[in-house]
């Protein structure tokens, strides 16, 4: 059965009712029929919008890496490499099996993990500093809803990526035309992609994160 995609014609489910907002269905891996061929979505369902709207913004994945699928663990959010080869999963922690939204907002955010895979855990603050805004757009433009970053060193890095964005909204789709690798950029990448961005917010944003 076809998965419904996001779209403004998409009823709201129960209600009949018509909404440019997705709504969050109560289970997360079970697809209940709707009219037609459409079903309510899942898990599963919103990774492929995510990572649509994610390389509209940011520019293709690596399909190199395939993504196995999504699972709940007592940590935090966070992409996992098993085993051996260019295989990914995605770990969302396990009080999201109890809150949809928050379970939406770690996917979001890990699906920025997914553009380019580094086989680690580590990240540079671009990284992280995208995985926060994208995260925060997605459940704003998609679902209405709004989750504010507490963590200081995930807002430091929110920061930087909005001042990034507000100089070039387009800078990170070009340069990994380049440069792929989020992980692997270089102050001089941004530079040479948009030289009026300042020296000392590419060396930030290229610093390797601290968690």
């Amino acid at each position: 059965m076809l998965w419904l995609r996001a779209t403004q014609e998409m009823a709201r489910v129960g209600t009949g009712a018509m909404s440019d907002k997705m709504p969050i269905e109560n289970s997360l891996f079970v697809a209940k029929p709707l009219s037609g061929d459409r079903c309510t979505w899942t898990l599963a369902s919103r990774l492929g919008d995510m990572l649509q709207m994610a390389e509209e913004f940011f520019g293709t994945r690596d399909l190199s890496y395939t993504i196995l699928g999504t699972e709940f663990h007592d940590g935090n959010p966070q992409i996992c490499y098993p085993r051996s080869g260019r295989h990914v999963v995605i770990r969302l922690a396990s009080r999201c099996m109890w809150d949809a939204v928050e379970a939406h907002c770690e996917l979001a955010q890990e699906c920025i993990h997914l553009l380019a895979p580094s086989g680690t855990l580590l990240a540079n603050v671009l990284e992280e500093g995208l995985s926060i805004y994208f995260a925060q757009r997605y459940l704003k433009e998609r679902l209405g809803e709004t989750r504010t970053c507490d963590a200081t060193n995930y807002s430091a890095a929110l920061k930087l990526v909005q001042r990034l964005l507000a100089i070039d909204s387009t800078v990170v789709r070009r340069v990994r035309q380049t440069q792929p690798a989020i992980y692997l950029l270089t102050p001089a990448d941004l530079s040479a992609c948009n030289p009026s961005i300042p020296c000392d917010l590419a060396e930030q944003l290229t610093t390797r994160f601290a968690y």
